[in-house]
This record gives C-alpha cells, sequence and structure tokens, in this order.
C-alpha cells in the first residue's frame, strides 16, 4: 500500500486566509501552524523505535510539499483479522512489514 500526499497550494492559500485574520506575518502563521501541528503528532502516534513515518510526516507539515508513505509486508508475513480489529493489535504485528516514508 503506498499514500502519496501532495500540496498543491491549499496550504498556503490556508495560512495567507489565516494570517490575514490574525493580522500576521504569513511567515510566522506558517511556523506556529507548524509547531503544533508536529507536537499534536508526536503526541497522537505511538512511541516506536522506529520514527521513519514521524519524521517524515513532521518534515512535510514543516515544508508542506510531497508526503509519500508505504507499507510492504515482508516475506511470508500474514495480518490476522484480530489484529486489525483489536486496539493495539497492529502494533503486535509491526515486525511483518516494512514501512518507508519520506516529505520531498
Amino acid at each position: 500500500m503506498s499514500v502519496i500526499v501532495r500540496n498543491d497550494g491549499l496550504y498556503e492559500r490556508a495560512t495567507e486566509n489565516f494570517a490575514k485574520a490574525m493580522s500576521r506575518p504569513v511567515e510566522e502563521v506558517c511556523r506556529l501552524v507548524s509547531a503544533r501541528a508536529v507536537e499534536t503528532l508526536k503526541q497522537a502516534m505511538p512511541q516506536t523505535q522506529d520514527q521513519t513515518v514521524l519524521n517524515a510526516l513532521s518534515g512535510f507539515l514543516a515544508n508542506p510539499k510531497t508526503l509519500t508513505v508505504t507499507v510492504a509486508p515482508k516475506p511470508g508475513a500474514t495480518v490476522p483479522f484480530s489484529a486489525i480489529i483489536t486496539k493495539g493489535g497492529m502494533q503486535t504485528i509491526s515486525g511483518q512489514y516494512d514501512v518507508t516514508a519520506k516529505a520531498e
């Protein structure tokens, strides 16, 4: 599975409108929004040894251009249905797939 998120200008338009409404410089609003988004993300994501996704998301939030996240099963990996439907179940199978993420 691969997910690609590309910013085609919506972020810039939204921050410009927000900056105008707050009577603040756009650059200041961008820094504020980015810092708050990264902090929220860190609190929301489970703490794991592999910070690949968190680092890529943080990079994307700091400079929103393109974010790509890919999840691929390792050879012979299986995902039991119980892992999908139970809280925290996906963490029990985390060693069975490779995750790559990058922000460009």
